[in-house]
């Protein structure tokens, strides 16, 4: 019954561009276990292309034969001598990237050996697919002939669905951190603007991440809440103010994707966050300095009307360029001129 599916699959998709995905982890049938960047930039954009009358998407399987195999964040010698072979039979190889690796010096030294083995990938593949403005640019500048395209993750349906009611009073507002809980130690970059404002406004801090960040910050109440792939947008809708803190002197940080701050955006919640590159030309509240931090922080605390206004064009924005059917244009698009 297998193999006769098998070559069902075949004869219905023949004509179809076959497009696989080889993952740095292993798969998993639940969608909400599933790596962040595997998730957002292999399951996502398969499930975007399901009933598609041109392409046929799904993960890597190696006893079929393709026209494109994306290696997501796969880049090591396994994945190298493969991509070789795969070359040898007229596939497309293309490196899908979402981790600034190319640099050395944002790498810890456990790390140092990825940079040498994307750098061997990078020659092999036909072209590279990053998740930000920055990343492409940066990889550009080592590798000026290769096509190399940008192409962020989408932001899918059930969260334009989720739509926050904004508060009117300004009293027992949630600022709200989404992220791994590793990461959250971030949020003590601002721990002393955070507590100025807490003299004159009533707020607590919410992290919803994998696992309890254990993160206390002198004066303030913080809430840990487990994050859930399938209900981090309802999750997030509990928030009043989201926050985004990240070290802008580390290019590791500076080559992060608008997902972090897209998600809670796209369900209304005004964002201040630091001037990461794909966060520029967003409605998010930028900013640079520990001044900035505050003053930002101090508007949205105090006005309501300003959290309503940031909140609704974030909801607009979000719809105009991550939606699922932008997103698949672009994908669209690449696949034409990579297959050509």
């Amino acid at each position: 019954m297998f193999l006769f599916r098998e070559f069902l699959k075949l004869f219905v998709f023949s004509k179809k561009i076959r497009v696989g995905f080889v993952l740095c982890v292993f798969p998993s049938p639940y969608y909400g276990r599933i790596m962040a960047s595997a998730r957002l930039r292999a399951y996502d954009v398969i499930n975007n292309f399901n009933n598609d009358e041109n392409y046929f998407l799904e993960l890597y399987k190696p006893w079929k034969k393709y026209d494109i195999v994306i290696f997501q964040k796969k880049f090591d010698n396994e994945a190298l001598k493969l991509a070789k072979k795969l070359k040898l039979k007229g596939t497309k190889v293309v490196l899908d990237i979402n981790v600034n690796y190319y640099d050395k010096s944002a790498l810890e030294k456990t790390s140092l050996c990825m940079n040498k083995q994307i750098i061997e990938f990078t020659k092999v593949a036909d072209s590279i697919i990053s998740s930000s403005e920055y990343l492409k640019n940066y990889i550009r500048k080592m590798f000026p002939e290769k096509k190399i395209a940008y192409i962020p993750e989408n932001i899918t349906d059930n969260f334009f669905l989720a739509k926050k009611k904004i508060k009117e009073k300004e009293d027992n507002l949630k600022l709200i951190y989404v992220g791994y809980a590793i990461k959250a130690k971030e949020i003590l970059n601002i721990r002393n603007v955070l507590r100025s404002l807490r003299k004159t406004h009533n707020f607590n801090i919410v992290f919803i991440c994998e696992r309890n960040p254990e993160i206390s910050i002198n004066g303030i109440e913080t809430e840990f809440i487990k994050y859930k792939q399938r209900k981090i947008h309802k999750q997030m809708s509990e928030g009043d103010i989201f926050i985004a803190p990240r070290n802008l002197n580390d290019s590791y940080n500076l080559g992060h994707s608008f997902t972090k701050i897209g998600y809670p955006m796209s369900v209304g919640i005004p964002i201040v966050a630091s001037k990461i590159p794909s966060y520029e030309k967003s409605p998010a509240l930028l900013c640079e300095n520990k001044e900035e931090w505050k003053n930002r922080l101090e508007e949205l605390l105090s006005n309501f009307e300003l959290r309503k206004k940031i909140g609704n064009l974030g909801i607009e924005f979000c719809k105009s360029n991550y939606s699922s059917k932008s997103i698949k244009r672009q994908y669209i698009y690449f696949f034409e001129e990579v297959n050509k």
